[in-house]
């Protein structure tokens, strides 16, 4: 199982637990190291050598980052840009997929 991250639902799972690992450190009110866990371990799939996902998924995990950063009340300019990012990953879908 050492090379589980060829599989892109197996990537999606470890995702979701980060998800919600960076969820405890929020309810716990431990801001900074849930900044410090989110860039770490999420911003990892946002990566352009981490192409398991594709654009349509990184922008999802973008305005999932920035969503847990508005839950804290937190106007971080990191949480805008995460929004930005997420319009630049859509953008990318319909440039591929023109409707």
């Amino acid at each position: 199982m050492e090379s589980y991250e060829r599989f892109s639902f197996a990537a999606w799972v470890e995702y979701e637990c980060m998800m919600k690992a960076a969820s405890v450190f929020r309810d716990q009110r431990l801001y900074a190291d849930m900044e410090d866990f989110i860039r770490e371990h999420i911003g990892k799939y946002l990566d352009d050598s981490f192409d398991q996902f594709g654009h349509f998924t990184k922008a999802l995990i973008c305005l999932n980052s920035a969503e847990v950063y508005r839950k804290v009340g937190a106007v971080y300019e990191f949480s805008h840009r995460l929004s930005l990012f997420s319009l630049f990953h859509l953008s990318q879908i319909s440039l591929i997929f023109p409707l």
